[in-house]
This record gives C-alpha cells, structure tokens and sequence, in this order.
C-alpha cells in the first residue's frame, strides 16, 4: 500500500493549500522509479482540478498550461513533467513561461526522467543515486582571476545545464535507435572451425567450442582470455557462459562447472549415481549462480545446489590447478531429476529472481518446475539447520511449437519460447501464493499470451528484457520485437537485421547499446545502437 492510498476521501474537501501541503508531503521522499506513475496518480487525486491531460504523458496540448497547473510549487510540477514523454514536448513546456524554462534545466527533473525511462526498456541508463530533497538555486562556481588567484562565484542552476541532461539524451537516442533499427555493423569477425556459443556483451567476451576445447576471447582485440580443455575419452557438446562461470557438458553425461577468468574446473556435475537417471548426453545447461539445470537426450531434466561447493571453492578462485579429475574436484550428486518429457530436451532456462526453471523438449511439449529450500533439522538450534532446494512441478504446456522447442528465456514473469513452426511465443508464468497449510501452491497454469510470426525457419535463439524480443532463426535473420505491444503491432516484428549472416542464427545476446550474433558459419556481428549510421 503506497502513501496516498491512505487519503480518506474527505481530504478533497479540504483548502487548496492544505491539499497541496499535504501532496507534498507525500511526494518529498517519493522518487523511486516505479512510484512515478503513482505520483502522477496522487497528484490527479488530490488536485482534481487539474486537467487530466496535463498528466497523462502525452505533452501539453496548449501553448500555455494550466493556470491551476502553475500554482503548484516547483517541486510537485518537477513530478508531473517528468510524465511529459518525448523532448519535443519539453521543449514546447520550457518556452511558455520563465519558471517553466528554469524547471525544464533541473537537475531532478532530468533525474527523474533518466528514472522512468529506464525502467521502461530500450534504452541505457544508469541508477541514480537517492535524492530527498532539491538543490540549492545557487551553485557555487570557481573561475580563474589572475595567474595566480581564483575567484568563487554564485550563478543560478537554471543556466547550468543538469548533468542528467546529457545521460537522458544519449539513453533516448539509443532507446529511439533500437524502436526503429537503426544500427551499425561495427564488427564482423569470423573465425573457422569453432562454434560461438555466447557472449559478455559489456566486457566483449565470446565462448566459442570445439569438440576437444573451449576458449573465451576478447572481440574487439582477439585476445585469448582463457581455455578449457576437454577429456580426450569425451567432447564438448554444449556450453553456457554465466556471470562468474562457464558451464560445459560433455558426451559422456557430466558437466563441469569452470571459473570464468581462468578456465579452472570447480564442480563436476554427474547424475549417474542415480539409479533410475538415464544415461545421455546434456544438450542444453544454464544456471543462475547457485543452481545449474541440463536437460538430457533421454528427456530427463536433472538439477544440481552447486552453491555450497563453490562458496566452498571461492577461496582457492584463480590459483593454479591442474585438470578435472575426480580426486580434485568437488563431485556432486543431482538435488533432482525430473520426469515428465519423453523426447530429447532441447532448451532449458531458469531464473534466480523468479525461482523457475522451465525445460523444452523435441515434441514440441514446455514444463515449468519452481525451486524450493526444505530445510531440515539434524538436533537442537539453529546452527543444526540443513537447507536442500528442491525442484517442484507447477506448469506444462503441451504441443507449445510442433516441431520442437529450440529455444527460450525466462523474463520476470514472462517465459519466452522458440521453435520449429517458426514462432516465437510468450508465456505467461505461474503465480504462487499460501494456502491455509502454509504451502506454496499455483494460482494459475503456464497460459499463452501471445504468438509471433515472420520467421520463415525455425526460430533457433532467443534472448529479452523487460520490453524487447531478439529472435535468430535458421533462415538467417535477426529480428526485434516490442513485448507488450498491442493493436495491430502485437505479435509483428519491429524490424529484422538481414544480410548479414551466410547460414541459421545460433546464437543472441545484447545490452543496452549493443547486440552480439553468431551463426553456423563460425561468424560474429557487432551490432552498434548507440552510434548507428544506417536503418534497417
């Protein structure tokens, strides 16, 4: 419950100046990105008067505002112009009056702006640190008197540009370049004979496997950053690069854990000690730092706690260590092996956020399992708790992509899936709530918001945020796609990156500026948002 939905309604019937007293109190310490809109909320509850369009993000209409607009104190119109949605339209603001055009070059109002966007999607933008109250109106200002001697001075802040200023333009021309696709190829490195598997998009990073060995390598130098070798007795046939890993999966049905700067191995992850785990070959692995999950050809989803073995490990992080063996490395066994699927598991993702994980398999059939800690006591007090997580199954959606499930991602509440009829489709997740007994059960079932089509080919990879789609399918595009977006945008591509690549997609990863794509020829394209010189 925010604060402003505690105002008894006979608030309304107070003075003017009481509301707005009472308005400001309530917005002060307010400037969180996600209680923008509820501001703005506030500020059309309390002071209905106000004409709903000055509020509702599209700019004003009218050469002059509101004269009841303008009553209120600056700090509560910073709130409300920060709803005003394009530049064009702040600019219109800052020409109605003095105080209009001093507002427009705050520092807060900027900040706020950079705030909103942000959370938006689409564009880069960094967190800025908490605000509770305004600047002073004054700044203070050292310039040079003589050779020798300076001289402190006082200007406005309303002649001082906001240094926010700078980052909102910079993050709305990338978040302009992306809606409309306009970029660079600002690289193209190809290199035969390897498979380039993922990507650090902000460091430049490339995994690239061989069936023998992997290594990891700067993109814009080609400097080895470090190497993995495999068992000659087993190949490489699958990798995952995480924030501080690199997962590989081996043909004869382990997965090793590496440190990511060095190559060392961590953990060895086995599930043959289990008796009723087929054994195959993993075709797909990730992990979200404590918990790693392969899907097998068997269509047995096996999941393994490695948090413990690698805290375990963190001291020894980066000192030499000879080759995996099982002598020298931590062994664990599986903290579940899941059933269900009846084919080869194609694609599997998990969340550490949400405490999903979700596999895909060759029939085309989706399953969504929810990890849970169960802690168990072995004495009397705390320091004997033991805590084992657990997978728990939620969701199933059966025949999701005829031809098979090749790829997906997991986004807050969203699961993202690809495959062989050439669609991509998003998924609502399952929310989960109490029961009387204190469980978690499921409030829904995995259910389909929406399908999109315009790949001609199955659709191979796939990588999100919280508003934008990446798809990279065999008939060797690119394509962007806006998530929520509705009429008759939903489900169609914003636009596709062709010509580019001689064979199927393998692989997508971006970040706020920059998308990286490899594809079956052992090529990588740099694809640049923030500087771009063409549209698509």
């Amino acid at each position: 419950m925010t604060p402003w939905d505690t105002v008894a309604p006979q608030t309304l019937s107070l003075p003017r100046e009481r509301r707005i007293a009472l308005l400001a109190a309530l917005l002060r310490d307010a400037s969180d990105s996600d209680l923008l809109l509820a501001q703005a909320q506030a500020v059309a509850t309390l002071l209905p008067e106000i004409p709903t369009a000055s509020l509702n993000g599209d700019g004003f209409q009218h050469k002059r505002l509101p004269p009841l607009l303008m009553d209120l104190p600056d700090e509560l119109l910073i709130h409300v112009l920060a709803r005003i949605a394009t530049p064009a339209d702040l600019a219109a603001t800052a020409r109605t009056s003095v105080r209009m055009a001093a507002i427009v070059r705050d520092n807060h109002l900027w900040r706020d702006l950079v705030v909103r966007l942000g959370a938006e999607g689409f564009g880069a933008y960094p967190r800025p640190p908490p605000v509770t109250r305004r600047d002073s109106g004054l700044l203070a200002v050292v310039v040079a008197s003589g050779p020798s001697e300076t001289k402190t001075t006082k200007v406005p802040r309303s002649m001082v540009r906001s240094p926010w200023h700078s980052e909102f333009v910079k993050g709305y021309k990338t978040a302009m370049n992306w809606k409309r696709g306009a970029c660079t190829v600002s690289r193209v490195v190809r290199r035969p004979g390897s498979l380039h598997a993922d990507f650090d998009v902000g460091r430049s990073l490339v995994v690239s496997f061989t069936p023998s060995s992997s290594i990891t390598w700067n993109l814009e130098t080609g400097a080895l950053h470090s190497q993995i070798s495999s068992n000659p007795a087993s190949a490489i046939t699958t990798i995952r690069l995480t924030a501080d890993h690199i997962l590989t999966a081996t043909s004869d049905a382990a997965i090793v854990v590496h440190d990511r700067a060095t190559g060392v191995p961590l953990v060895r992850l086995r599930a043959d000690r289990i008796p009723t785990a087929p054994q195959s070959e993993y075709g797909a692995v990730d992990a979200d730092g404590t918990f790693c999950v392969a899907g097998a050809e068997s269509g047995m989803v096996t999941a393994w706690d490695i948090s413990t073995a690698l805290a375990s490990n963190s001291r020894h992080k980066g000192s030499p260590v000879p080759p995996a063996t099982t002598a020298q490395v931590h062994e664990l066994t599986p903290s579940a092996c899941l059933v269900g699927h009846t084919t080869s598991i194609t694609a599997v993702a998990c969340a550490r956020d949400s405490g999903l994980v979700a596999a895909g398999a060759l029939d085309g059939s989706i399953r969504v399992w929810r990890v849970e800690t169960k802690v168990s006591k072995h004495g009397n007090g705390d320091e004997q708790q033991h805590q084992q997580q657990q997978l728990v199954p939620i969701a199933t959606a059966l025949g999701a992509h005829p031809g098979g499930v090749f790829a997906m991602c997991i986004q807050g509440t969203h699961l993202i899936t690809g495959g062989g009829d050439n669609s991509l489709k998003l998924w609502h997740l399952p929310q989960h709530h109490q029961s009387s007994k204190g469980a978690m059960i499921a409030a829904d079932q995995l259910r389909l918001q929406r399908t999109f089509t315009g790949h001609t080919a199955p659709v191979i990879c796939v990588a999100a945020d919280s508003h934008k789609i990446v798809s990279g399918g065999a008939d060797r595009s690119i394509k962007v796609w806006a998530m929520h977006a509705t009429g008759s945008a939903a489900g169609t591509a914003l636009y596709s990156l062709r010509d580019r690549h001689e064979a199927g997609l393998h692989a997508v990863r971006f970040d706020s500026g920059k998308l990286i794509a490899s594809d079956f020829t052992s090529a990588v394209v740099v694809y640049d948002f923030e500087e771009p010189s063409e549209t698509v």
